[in-house]
């Protein structure tokens, strides 16, 4: 895989990527809070992966309780990770971005997303621990 960047991107960026290349080729006004993108540090403008963060699906998934006052609750819309970066790319990109989007808004306390039955049983997700 060689030495890996995530960074933010912009949501233009990410929304073009993820209508490319994700399965369901489908972005929502929701989508987009946050977007990351993974680069090869040799190839440092070729994003070859998208995390992309906004508000859940699902307006009744904001059930939770939580100790902090302005506490809310984002979800991990959409994700697209080039085959060419191989095994582990996909935990790799969610853990990083993870660690971003807490340095960018602390108020979130907690994130959730959903895997397509229809297409597998979400290994990626149950990897990361979602």
């Amino acid at each position: 895989m060689g030495t890996l960047i995530i960074r933010p991107i912009s949501k233009a960026l990410a929304k073009d990527l993820i209508i490319q290349h994700h399965y369901s080729h489908k972005w929502q006004t929701t989508f987009g809070l946050y977007n990351f993108g993974i680069f090869r540090e040799v190839a440092p403008d070729s994003c070859l992966g998208v995390a992309s963060y906004g508000w859940p699906k699902c307006p009744r998934a904001k059930n939770y309780i939580s100790a902090v006052s302005d506490g809310w609750m984002i979800e991990l819309n959409r994700m697209w990770i080039d085959d060419q970066l191989g095994k582990n790319a996909e935990s790799i990109l969610i853990s990083a971005s993870l660690k971003l989007l807490h340095l960018f808004n602390s108020s979130i306390v907690a994130v959730q997303s959903f895997a397509d039955g229809r297409l597998g049983c979400g290994t990626i997700y149950k990897a990361a621990n979602f």
